[in-house]
């Protein structure tokens, strides 16, 4: 059996994406930081997020 049709959802949708979801709850004209409470990069200085990746050996 193959699929024979794919809607998308999402929270935001914002102007500038290049791909338009069949359904969004807010519809952003502009291009907003969208702040997530469960982002740990939210409230973490770039120093320690240097030292994290440093850690992870990922490249900054």
């Amino acid at each position: 059996q193959e699929i024979q049709e794919l809607k998308t959802a999402v929270l935001w949708y914002k102007a500038c994406s290049i791909f338009e979801p069949d359904y969004y709850v807010d519809y952003l004209p502009d291009n907003p930081w969208v702040h997530q409470p469960f982002e740990i990069y939210e409230q973490i200085s770039a120093a320690d997020l240097a030292f994290t990746l440093t850690k992870m050996n990922i490249d900054r």
